[in-house]
């Protein structure tokens, strides 16, 4: 049964948010699969260097600030949550922070390594606050308003693996050998898809479904 959201339908909201969150997430792709354009035979034009990750960062810093404070008078997805929408930002500023640590020109000194495990669980907890708020602002239904759930579990998850607790770095080693094997370079571009696919799509299934028969008709 689907929930009725308790406020007008952000529609210019997700569709923007969506769109820049695709377009994040193509750029991703790109250098996940490290494109590159063939010029001539000795020659390529990579696709995939610092220039289009701190692309892809910067789009997705604006998808994630669209999403929370909504555009046109609209209301966020977090509703009028000041925690939700601040949550929400500050996990969108998570590429781009560790992009820019990266350029840092001691980047194995203990200060910054300290940093790092501190962003990481900056952000862990900034993704599930904003991904429960969102559920309980009930402004989205149906996989728009669970997919965030599921990708901050997920990005947790890895959080959580690559700096384990001291108790549990044994498990989560033998859980990294596990993965090894598998294109884990993937998964971010995957998981910002599948949101931005969930936002395009929120409240217009039927619309699309109808085009789409209409085209078939015309064929």
């Amino acid at each position: 049964m689907r929930t009725k959201a308790r406020f007008p339908w952000p529609q210019r909201t997700t569709v923007l948010a969506g769109a820049l969150l695709l377009v994040s997430g193509v750029l991703l792709l790109m250098v996940s699969v490290r494109l590159a354009v063939p010029v001539t035979n000795s020659f390529v034009i990579p696709l995939s260097g610092p220039v289009v990750s701190f692309a892809a960062a910067i789009v997705r810093v604006a998808a994630f600030v669209v999403a929370a404070f909504g555009v046109a008078g609209e209301v966020g997805i977090a509703g009028h949550s000041t925690i939700g929408r601040s949550a929400l930002a500050v996990w969108g500023l998570r590429d781009l922070v560790f992009l820019t640590l990266a350029l840092a020109p001691l980047t194995t000194t203990p200060v910054v390594a300290s940093a790092g495990l501190a962003l990481n669980l900056v952000f862990a907890i900034a993704a599930l606050a904003s991904a429960i708020l969102v559920l309980r602002a009930r402004v989205l239904w149906g996989a728009a308003r669970w997919v965030w759930l599921l990708v901050a579990i997920i990005e947790c998850a890895f959080v959580a693996v690559s700096d384990p607790l001291p108790f549990a770095t044994d498990a989560a080693l033998r859980l990294l050998l596990a993965l090894a094997a598998w294109p884990l370079e993937y998964v971010e571009p995957v998981l910002t898809l599948a949101i931005a696919v969930s936002l395009l799509l929120w409240g217009r299934v039927e619309a699309v479904k109808h085009r789409a028969r209409l085209v078939h008709d015309a064929w």
